[in-house]
């Protein structure tokens, strides 16, 4: 009888090079993918905290440290305000200031200059009467929301060869 001998070593020459080096770059290529997802989850973890922190403008995040403190403090005081420029009576204000017109003497208001730390505007028009423009600083000065109208200064004009007088008042509210 003969006997049968079963080698199970590997032969040398069975190893292809070309198919190592493609699983050693595609080994590579997993472990750099990986890490690409891993620096994107935290970055989306950051963005997250941050996007909360914008919704939520009174918290301040505790992981950053004092000179992003410093900035977002900033950043919020510029935001809170723009946001009380936003809320200022400005409808109420301009209502007033059209209220006050009489339409049989209109005044034209020329410019508008709101000083809001101040809280009072001032106001360049022309009436084409003496009168009219009392009668119009009358009018501002009864309405509830403006606190005290001074006119400031006068001047004699000409509109399209009609006298008129241009003056400047200041109106607190």
């Amino acid at each position: 009888m003969k006997r049968v001998s079963i080698n199970h070593s590997l032969d040398g020459r069975a190893i292809n090079k070309g198919a190592m080096v493609l699983f050693v770059l595609g080994l590579c290529f997993f472990i750099g993918s990986a890490a690409y997802l891993r620096q994107l989850t935290l970055l989306s973890e950051s963005l997250t905290v941050q996007i909360e922190s914008h919704r939520m403008p009174g918290v301040i995040s505790l992981q950053s440290n004092s000179q992003d403190n410093a900035a977002k403090l900033d950043e919020m005081k510029a935001v809170n305000t723009a946001v009380v420029n936003i809320l200022l009576p400005w409808p109420v204000l301009f209502e007033a200031l059209e209220q006050a017109q009489d339409n049989q003497q209109p005044v034209k208001l020329l410019v508008v200059e709101p000083k809001m730390q101040d809280e009072m505007m001032k106001i360049t028009a022309i009436a084409f009467s003496v009168a009219s423009m009392l009668d119009y600083m009358k009018r501002l000065n009864q309405h509830d929301m403006l606190n005290l109208v001074d006119l400031i200064s006068t001047e004699s004009v000409e509109v399209n060869g009609q006298p008129a007088t241009q003056f400047n008042l200041a109106v607190s509210w």
